[in-house]
C-alpha cells in the first residue's frame, strides 16, 4: 500500500505545494464537437499526496463514466455516417443504371452487390423512408449540443464534491505557441534576421523539435506545464536515434513511422544525425524553454524547466592527412590541367588548385580577388591580398583574416599562362579574377563567401 501511494497519477498536478486534479480531454472528442475546452482542473485543497490521490480517484470515475457515454454516442454517430455515406452512393448508381443502362445491368445489379453494400443499400432506404431530413437535421444538432456541453457536465458533477470551489487554471501555453513567440522574440532582438539561413534553419529545427516532443507525449500540440524529467531522458535516448536529412529523405513519413522504423532497425545506425547536429537541438530546446520560464513580461512556464543538460560530449576527431605526392600527382594528371580542357565559365576549376598549390593561399581570397590586386612590385609580379569595402555603399569587396600581405606569383604559374588569362580578362571588360564567382547575396545584395562553389566542387 506504502508503495502505491508514493506514486503520483499523471492526472494530478501540484502547484505552489497545493495538489490539482488535472485531466485533459481527448483531442479526438475535442475535434468532432469543436469543444473550446482542453483541460479539466480542479484544486483538491491539499498539501498531502496521499489525501490527493484519494480525493482524485473519485474525480476521475467521474470524468470517465461521462467520457464513456459520448464515446459510445460518438461510435453510434459513425456507423451512422458511414452507413449512410454508403447506401446513398449505391442509391445514386442504382438509379443511374435505371435510367441509362442496358436491360442486363438493370436485372444484375441488385445480385452483384457484396452483402456489406446490400446491407447499407437497405439501411440507407430505410432511413429516407422513415424519417425526413428536418427530424435527421435536428437530431444531430442535438448530440453536437451534448458534446460541447461535455466540459460543462463534468464540472457539475464536481460541485457536489466537497472541497470543490472554481480555481484559476494554472497559465501555460501550447508547444506551438511557444515556439511562434520565441522566433519572434529573437527576431525582435536581431538575432535570427528575418529571410536570413539562420532564421529559416532554427525554424526547421523547432519544427521537428515539436513535432518529437508531441511523439513523446502522444499529444499532436501539448502544454509546455505537462513536460517533466521524464521527457527530456526520452529526448536524450531517443532523438540522438533521428536520421540525418531525416525530411528529404522520408517528406511523407510522420514522426511516428520513422521512430518505429528506426525501432525495427529499417535506418541504420550510421544513418543517425551525429553529435554536434543533436547537440545544436538540445541547446535549441532548452535555450527556449529557458526563455519561456524567465521571460519577464509573461512567465510561460512557471515550473522548473525539465530539458537542462541534455548536450552530448562530442567526440576529437583525429587530425587530417595532408595530399601526398601520389595523390596531388593523380588530381592535376587529369585532362582538365594536362591540355587545358574547360569551359570557358568554368576557368577557377583550373586556376584556384594550381593557385593554392604554389601560393598556400586561402581559398576565398583568391576567389574574391579583383584584377587590379595584381600587381607588379619592383619588377616582380604578385598578388595584393587585403581587406577591401565599397565607401559609397559599404559593399565588402574583398575580405581576409590572415591579414593584408603581398604574395609573389610563382614563376611556374606565369610559364603556363596566367598573366596571358588575366590580360584576356582584361579585354573582355572583368575586374574580377573569377566572374562567375560572386561574393554577392542576389537576393540581398549583402555578402556571402565565393569560395563555397569551390569547396562543393572539389569536395564532391
Amino acid at each position: 500500500m506504502g508503495f502505491f501511494m508514493s506514486k503520483i497519477p499523471t492526472y494530478l498536478h501540484c502547484r505552489n505545494k497545493i495538489w490539482y486534479f488535472h485531466y485533459r480531454i481527448p483531442t479526438c472528442i475535442r475535434k468532432r464537437y469543436t469543444i473550446q475546452k482542453q483541460f479539466i482542473r480542479k484544486s483538491l485543497h491539499t498539501a498531502d499526496n496521499r489525501e490527493a490521490i484519494l480525493l482524485s480517484r473519485n474525480y476521475m470515475a467521474m470524468v470517465m463514466a461521462d467520457e464513456k457515454k459520448l464515446l459510445d454516442m460518438e461510435a453510434s454517430i459513425e456507423r451512422h455516417d458511414d452507413m449512410m455515406a454508403l447506401g446513398r452512393r449505391i442509391l445514386e448508381e442504382y438509379e443511374a443504371v435505371q435510367k441509362d443502362g442496358h436491360h442486363a445491368e438493370k436485372n444484375d445489379f441488385i445480385v452483384m452487390l457484396k452483402p456489406f453494400e446490400l446491407e447499407a443499400l437497405q439501411y440507407v432506404s430505410k432511413v429516407l423512408s422513415e424519417e425526413d431530413e428536418q427530424n435527421k437535421q435536428n437530431q444531430m444538432n442535438d448530440l453536437k449540443v451534448y458534446g460541447k456541453e461535455l466540459a460543462g457536465i463534468i464540472s457539475n458533477n464536481f460541485k457536489d464534491q466537497p472541497n470543490s470551489q472554481k480555481e484559476s487554471a494554472p497559465e501555460s501555453i501550447t508547444l506551438e505557441e511557444l515556439i511562434i513567440k520565441y522566433i519572434d522574440h529573437k527576431k525582435r532582438k536581431n538575432q535570427w534576421k528575418s529571410d536570413s539561413r539562420t532564421l529559416s534553419g532554427k525554424t526547421r529545427q523547432l519544427n521537428v523539435i515539436k513535432e518529437f516532443l508531441g511523439h513523446l507525449i502522444s499529444d499532436d500540440n501539448p502544454m509546455i506545464h505537462m513536460f517533466v524529467n521524464e521527457h527530456a531522458l526520452q529526448f536524450e535516448e531517443k532523438f540522438k536515434l533521428y536520421p540525418a536529412n531525416c525530411k528529404k529523405k522520408y517528406p511523407n513519413k510522420s514522426m511516428q513511422e520513422i521512430m518505429a522504423m528506426i525501432a525495427n532497425g529499417k535506418i541504420s545506425p550510421d544513418k543517425r544525425i551525429s553529435t554536434r547536429t543533436y547537440n545544436s537541438y538540445a541547446e535549441l530546446l532548452t535555450g527556449m524553454f529557458n526563455w519561456a520560464k524567465s521571460n519577464k513580461r509573461e512567465q510561460y512556464l512557471s515550473g522548473d524547466n525539465p530539458f537542462v543538460d541534455m548536450k552530448q560530449a562530442v567526440k576529437q576527431h583525429s587530425k587530417r592527412n595532408p595530399f601526398t605526392p601520389v595523390d596531388l600527382t593523380m588530381f592535376f594528371s587529369s585532362d582538365m590541367y594536362t591540355k587545358k580542357q574547360f569551359e570557358k565559365r568554368f576557368s577557377w576549376r583550373y586556376w584556384v588548385p594550381i593557385l593554392m598549390l604554389y601560393h598556400g593561399t586561402r581559398v576565398e581570397e583568391l576567389c574574391q580577388l579583383p584584377i587590379n590586386h595584381i600587381e607588379k612590385k619592383n619588377g616582380i609580379w604578385c598578388f595584393v591580398i587585403k581587406a577591401e569595402v565599397d565607401k559609397s555603399t559599404g559593399t565588402i569587396i574583398t575580405s581576409t583574416k590572415t591579414g593584408d600581405r603581398i604574395v609573389p606569383l610563382h614563376p611556374t604559374v606565369i610559364d603556363i599562362g596566367f598573366l596571358k588569362y588575366v590580360k584576356n580578362l582584361q579585354n573582355d571588360g572583368h575586374s574580377k579574377l573569377f566572374p562567375n564567382l560572386s561574393n554577392i547575396k542576389k537576393s540581398t545584395g549583402g555578402y556571402k563567401q565565393a569560395g563555397s562553389t569551390v569547396s562543393k566542387w572539389f569536395n564532391e
